[in-house]
């Protein structure tokens, strides 16, 4: 899994070293960990910021 995400990231001028790699995977098992508890079907969850998007009336 390291040398793919290297090899992916070193390809768009991104470049990691070991331990910002590690970083990176332990995160993204977190996430995984995350989406998998999810009790809904809706998994595909994002937030957005939307500057200037709040209306208080």
């Amino acid at each position: 899994m390291r040398e793919i995400i290297k090899q992916t990231l070193t390809e768009k001028g991104i470049i990691l070293t070991d331990q910002d790699c590690d970083l990176l995977i332990e995160r993204w098992k977190l996430i995984q960990q995350l989406k998998n508890g999810l009790k809904t079907e809706e998994t595909d969850i994002g937030l957005v910021f939307n500057a200037g998007s709040d209306v208080y009336e």
